[in-house]
């Protein structure tokens, strides 16, 4: 008897587990875990599908269907990367195809087309058909099948469903699903001189046969003038470089004096190495030693260097140790910003073994990535943003989490809501790799378990070279207002320090942490407030385009003439962005760059990369950014760094403002003085006696860390506990509201004063969406894997309740 094979597959789709199909006797021996195959689900839609598991188990709870095809020769997923994608959405608390969703670049994830077809009609019928109706059935003669996008396009309409869907009525078109490949790879045309002409009498033959074909004859000269006319070139490098016509390559292939082929080429095309070896300094050397040290006890190692000391000279020494060992290494970053200059240094010493890999790619590029990643051959190095951990990675060696305080590694929408550092942790273990992270101005997680010997901890109290740290001083900007000595919204002590460093021949950095022109346009007679239609947020004025924006939704209006409440014309901007410092400088220092760094400018693909550089190369003197310009980005001519608003970053609602505050200001302020001189930080503030400002001018961190400790201790914060975060979402404020209730009663019934809330947030209505919150804190005297299993069985439980089955409830594990 013939066995029976089932496999259970992995849908694209928010699905809480595996779905099961029977596999054809056909592709029994194709059929294999890691593979994509291709299902129909949900009716007739089709998708692709990754394999689980393969079994001869029937489903217990309905008839399984046969799987339509296996779309791959290899599998494209590995083992340990489904492993991985199990533990992401078990702890992170979502799908296992919400983790594939997030992990395959889209190229990858094959989904259906609707395909419509016409169905013969007699004359009769026909005249049943609006003039629409009719306009689409002639076209569909014609080409007897199109998609739903192109009948839009047609019929020049948005939305074309009615239309066919009355077709359908009148039996005047079948509807069927198309899947389409994606991703293909990069062809290219080579040309090579044939190997029948080998030997100068062939060559000579050849020319002769050309002398009256002189296009042709100098072809073939350009192609043996190359270093090796037999090796393939590619056709464009040949009509570019040397004028040469299309025309006269066809015909010399015709007489068939040259070879044409079409070849894969790489997308993204890698650089040779220049450099053989890094050097290091004696104290990073000794940080070197002992990060092997921590690795030789198989434990996670903590680097805690201070900005400017060489970590990234550290990491590369690292990173060449584990590619002798013929291992993988993945290096992440929290910004795409900073794989820019990072891969200029990388690929110095390691060229054609490195590859980056984020979101800004293309999908084909990304896809590119992945597989030469699978072929496991080549490409040896990984340096990417928080998606990068989720590539098909064979034999991870080690994996440097570099910046690893950073709030980008937490992953905010959509599912899984991940923390890429504590994911690249669980890689690692699956891998049996190392792990090393690396901060200035470490977490409070990661110094709390360094400190309790779970974590091996590092230090690296000095900078490379001759380079000291900065000076930071404090502009108190009471006394600047009281003094009316502010000049675009910088303090006069600030102002004289960047023009004295200018005149220095050095540049400036002032970070903003707040995009756009001003935050807000008010009416001084009635205190009326521009607000967004959709969300409960003033909305930001933004110059360039002048007009008002919600950062929530993307709302726009057109800056109010007059108050919309009162009529009264006495409006003013309140507040400031980075948009208007630009702004403002450029007339106060005519004859200066000023360059600017934030969402709005960064926008492009290469816009990262351009500013960086330009900067770099000093064409950029005075560079105004938000966060992006805090972390880790290296620069040799800075002399002065600016804080323009300390008070704003420290007065945020959040457990964590504190902490965050210090690592942003400490940051920003490594980029001053990594070189020559000594660089100088000017924070301005209105509380310059904040606690958390004096910790960044003295540079003490233990005080900021032991401060935070008591108190997270007093009120069971992280690290003491686990949080598990509860969103609420729905267009009626009543239900959100009643439907959070309902929850928190369910949950306190087991978790009893574990569970806070729920609340409005500050901002409680998004995309017009009322919101509601809970946070449920998880100690140590509760078991988590089933306080978690309890949280998520409660909440699936919500949609059975007829009146909250439309609430949106998003589960954040580890929020913040």
């Amino acid at each position: 008897m013939r066995t029976t094979y089932f496999a259970d597959v992995i849908l694209p789709l928010a699905l809480p587990k595996t779905y099961t199909y029977r596999v054809p006797q056909e592709l029994a021996n194709e059929v294999a875990t890691g593979k994509r195959v291709l299902v129909s689900f949900g009716g007739s839609k089709m998708y692709a599908a990754i394999v689980a598991a393969v079994h001869t188990q029937a489903p217990q709870y309905y008839q399984a269907k046969y799987l339509d095809a296996v779309l791959d020769e290899a599998p494209i997923v590995t083992a340990r990367q489904l492993a991985f994608w199990q533990w992401l959405a078990s702890y992170y608390l979502c799908g296992l195809g919400e983790v594939m969703l997030a992990a395959m670049p889209a190229s990858l994830r094959l989904a259906s087309e609707t395909q419509v077809l016409p169905i013969e009609l007699d004359q009769e019928d026909q005249q049943h058909l609006t003039d629409e109706e009719a306009r689409v059935y002639d076209a569909l003669w014609i080409q007897q099948k199109m998609s739903v996008s192109e009948i839009a396009e047609l019929l020049d309409k948005k939305t074309v469903t009615p239309v066919v869907k009355s077709m359908l009525e009148k039996g005047a078109v079948a509807l069927e699903e198309e899947v389409h490949e994606r991703y293909k790879p990069l062809l290219k045309t080579f040309v090579r001189l044939s190997p029948q002409l080998k030997g100068d009498a062939r060559l000579n033959d050849a020319l002769n046969t050309l002398n009256k074909a002189p296009k042709q004859q100098d072809c073939l000269m350009v192609l043996l003038q190359q270093r090796n006319p037999y090796a393939w070139i590619t056709k464009q490098q040949l009509t570019k470089k040397h004028s040469l016509s299309a025309s006269a390559l066809n015909g010399l292939e015709k007489r068939g004096f040259i070879q044409v082929q079409k070849q894969a080429v790489d997308r993204i095309v890698a650089t040779a190495a220049s450099k053989k070896q890094v050097v290091l300094s004696e104290s990073q050397q000794t940080a070197a030693d002992q990060i092997q040290q921590g690795f030789s006890q198989n434990k996670v190692a903590l680097l805690h260097g201070v900005t400017g000391s060489g970590k990234t000279e550290i990491y590369i020494q690292l990173i060449e140790y584990y590619l002798q060992q013929q291992k993988q290494v993945l290096y992440l970053v929290p910004e795409i910003a900073l794989t820019s200059q990072l891969t200029g240094r990388l690929e110095a010493y390691f060229g054609k073994h490195l590859r980056v890999y984020h979101s800004r790619f293309t999908n084909n590029e990304r896809a590119e990535v992945w597989y030469k990643i699978l072929e496991n051959e080549e490409v040896k190095i990984v340096v990417g943003a928080r998606s990068a951990a989720l590539l098909p990675f064979h034999d991870l060696g080690l994996i440097i989490v570099d910046e690893e305080h950073d709030p980008s590694y937490k992953q905010q929408h959509p599912a899984p809501r991940y923390q890429a550092r504590d994911a690249a942790i669980k890689l690692g273990q699956l891998h049996q790799a190392n792990i090393l992270l690396g901060s200035a101005t470490p977490s409070m997680e990661s110094f709390y378990n360094a400190q309790n010997g779970k974590y091996h901890y590092v230090s690296l109290t000095e900078r490379y070279g001759d380079a000291v740290l900065p000076e930071i001083l404090v502009a108190d900007m009471r006394i600047a207002k009281r003094d009316k000595n502010i000049r675009a919204e910088l303090s006069g002590f600030l102002f004289q320090e960047m023009e004295a460093t200018l005149a220095r021949g050095e540049q400036v950095i002032l970070f903003q942490n707040r995009r756009g022109y001003a935050p807000r346009w008010l009416c001084n007679t009635c205190g009326w407030v521009p607000e967004c239609k959709n969300c409960d947020i003033s909305l930001t004025y933004h110059k360039y385009r002048h007009q008002l924006t919600c950062h929530y939704c993307g709302y726009k209006m057109p800056p109010p003439r007059t108050c919309m409440a009162c009529g009264s014309t006495d409006i003013t901007m309140v507040g400031f962005g980075t948009e208007k410092i630009e702004d403002e400088l450029v007339l106060l220092l005519p004859g200066v760059t000023i360059g600017r760094m934030d969402y709005d400018t960064t926008r492009g693909k290469q816009s990262y990369q351009k500013i960086i550089h330009d900067f770099q190369d000093e064409e950029i003197q005075v560079l105004v950014g938000t966060q992006m310009v805090t972390k880790g980005l290296d620069f040799g001519n800075v002399g002065l760094v600016g804080v323009l608003s300390a008070d704003q970053i420290l007065s945020f609602p959040d457990f964590r403002a504190a902490e965050r505050g210090f690592q942003l200001m400490t940051q920003v302020s490594g980029r001053a003085g990594r070189r020559k001189s000594r660089g100088k930080v000017i924070i301005q503030a209105f509380n310059p006696e904040h606690a958390v400002i004096q910790n960044v001018v003295q540079g003490d961190i233990k005080s900021v860390y032991r401060n935070e400790w008591r108190e997270r201790q007093s009120f069971v914060y992280p690290p003491f506990c686990r949080l598990v975060g509860l969103t609420f979402k729905h267009r009626d404020a009543n239900v959100v509201s009643d439907a959070s209730v309902h929850i928190v009663q369910q949950l306190k019934t087991k978790l009893g004063s574990r569970v806070l809330g729920p609340e409005a947030p500050a901002i409680a209505r998004i995309k017009n969406q009322y919101i509601m919150e809970a946070l449920i804190k998880l100690d140590a005297k509760i078991d988590l894997e089933r306080a978690k299993l309890f949280i998520q069985e409660t909440v699936a439980a919500l949609k059975q309740h007829k009146s909250f089955k439309s609430v949106r409830v998003i589960i954040d594990v580890d929020p913040y």
